[in-house]
């Protein structure tokens, strides 16, 4: 994909709840668990490289984690989903949706200062 025109999920653009793993503009790397079997070759080819958060997934109803009750009381409810799916832009302008738990911030001097910056662009 090369626009956020191409995401064909339902997913948000601006989110702030303290238990996101990441917020928009962080700058993050594909991580080693990344390169598993399991994943397509369009993100084992990324392990390593760094990218941009633009999206996360969400439920039909807007929210991250969607909640589904298991009984009339409402006393017992589960996550209907299980992973969060991060929408990542890197470098060369390629945006892939990417599980949380194979994506981790970026570190480093050349990334500090990086969402302030971005922060000031969108909310230009």
């Amino acid at each position: 994909m090369k626009s956020i025109t191409d995401i064909k999920a339902n997913v948000k653009f601006k989110w702030d709840h303290h238990n996101c793993k990441f917020a928009p503009g962080d700058r993050v790397t594909v991580n080693k668990h990344g390169g598993l079997d399991y994943n397509s070759k369009k993100i084992k080819d990324r392990v390593s490289l760094p990218g941009n958060v633009l999206a996360v997934s969400c439920g039909g109803d807007g929210n991250i984690r969607t909640r589904i009750r298991f009984c009339p009381q409402g006393r017992r409810t589960l996550n209907n989903r299980m992973f969060t799916r991060y929408f990542v832009q890197f470098d060369d302008g390629e945006i892939i949706g990417i599980h949380s738990h194979h994506l981790d911030k970026a570190e480093g001097p050349e990334y500090e200062g990086w969402y302030k910056c971005y922060q000031s662009i969108a909310n230009s």
